[in-house]
């Protein structure tokens, strides 16, 4: 497994032990070989790259044929955020006021340094260059985190598609690429 951050601490960079390996690194421009992994996890990161495209693009570099990508990042067209959060009420009502003043000035997006993430269709139009098969994962992830938290009609209503477009924090992707 290797795990590498652009702003990991620098005596961490190169790190290793029997089955890991750290690295300081930017996923705009990885210093790893083509075709060398069998899957990417892209977890909440997407978000905060300068270009999202580009990144894609790398990602799929290093996936050999038929590699996977996960990729998760939080919902941009989602009403409200930030609610199963292991964080204080307080910070949640204050992210979410702080995303709706993004959203009423009209630069709700990540590249004016809002928390915003990328819709559905953004999203897939991103990776559609990249990877051949694209299964979206949103419906399973909330029926299964809040399965303990929600009752069971409430939470079908929820993971409904036409609901769940803006009520769902964060989406979810698993991705082919082709061979």
């Amino acid at each position: 497994m290797v795990g590498f951050d652009i702003e990991l601490r620098d005596e961490l960079h190169d790190t290793h032990g029997d089955r890991w390996h750290f690295y300081k690194a930017d996923v705009l421009q990885m210093p790893f070989e083509e075709e060398s992994f069998d899957m990417v996890f892209y977890y909440h990161v997407i978000e905060h790259v300068p270009d999202p495209a580009r990144s894609l693009s790398e990602v799929a570099r290093v996936l050999r044929p038929q590699g996977a990508l996960f990729v998760g990042t939080p919902n941009r067209a989602r009403l409200i955020g930030y609610i199963g959060s292991r964080t204080s009420l307080k910070n949640k009502l204050l992210w979410n006021w702080a995303d709706w003043k993004y959203r009423l000035r009209g630069r709700f997006r990540n590249e004016f340094g809002a928390h915003a993430g990328f819709t559905e269709q953004e999203l897939h139009q991103l990776m559609q260059p990249y990877f051949g098969e694209i299964v979206w994962l949103t419906r399973d992830y909330l029926l299964s985190k809040y399965a303990q938290k929600l009752p069971k009609p409430l939470l079908q209503f929820i993971a409904w598609r036409p609901v769940r477009t803006v009520l769902a924090p964060a989406i979810y992707a698993w991705a082919i690429k082709p061979t």
